[in-house]
């Protein structure tokens, strides 16, 4: 794949950077209270990361740690997973200069397609979203593009809740790389003051409670 332009130090560690940490609570993309996930679990906490194409800055930062990570890598093409992940798939595939699709509900009219976009047959397809709970978007989205004859092996996220997705995606041969966990974002908050003892300590209980990677305690989870 394309080398990734270097700029600087500042990117190798996100969560050792405190601009990112604190602008993802100033942008909004972290909410506390009681939300129910695609998934159907409840969380004390939300990530959103949708809002962050609406701020450049924020945006940038994340595009930045993306491509970091991508360097590591094997791939020829990128696929974003509607809708969290089309934006970040977008950017990647603009710097990179490689073709990006995306995967989507099949629909009964047009073409009827449910791979979005032109890749050659046996192309080594990166799968990109934004948040990472169970896997099961990603999951579906591999299988998809492996039925029209790509090849699947690496997914890449901005955070990983850590309920899951990994041994899940595992599961169906698939590695997930992320550039944040929601528990790395909660200690760093916690240490830069973004946060109380308190939520820190509700939402870290939650987390040990509900983190089917390390067996989940939560009732229908």
């Amino acid at each position: 794949m394309p080398e990734v332009e270097k700029r600087g130090d500042q990117f190798s560690d996100p969560l050792g950077d405190p601009a990112l940490i604190r602008n993802l609570f100033s942008s909004g993309v972290v909410k506390f209270g009681r939300f129910i996930l695609t998934s159907g679990m409840e969380s004390p906490i939300y990530v959103d990361m949708r809002v962050v194409p609406s701020s450049p800055p924020l945006f940038r930062r994340i595009a930045r740690y993306l491509l970091k990570t991508a360097e590591k890598l094997n791939f020829d093409a990128i696929c974003g997973v509607a809708t969290g992940g089309i934006p970040h798939a977008a950017v990647m595939s603009y710097e990179l200069e490689i073709p990006m699709v995306y995967v989507r509900s099949r629909k009964n009219h047009g073409l009827a397609k449910s791979v979005e976009g032109l890749l050659g047959q046996g192309s080594r397809v990166l799968l990109v979203d934004d948040v990472s709970t169970t896997g099961g978007s990603i999951a579906l989205a591999a299988e998809i593009l492996r039925r029209c004859g790509f090849i699947v092996k690496d997914a890449l996220v901005i955070l990983d809740r850590n309920q899951g997705a990994k041994n899940f995606l595992m599961s169906h041969e698939i590695d997930l790389h992320s550039i944040l966990t929601l528990e790395g974002v909660m200690k760093s908050s916690l240490e830069m003051g973004l946060v109380s003892r308190e939520r820190y300590e509700e939402v870290m209980l939650y987390i040990k409670g509900c983190d089917i990677d390390r067996g989940c305690e939560q009732k229908g989870a």
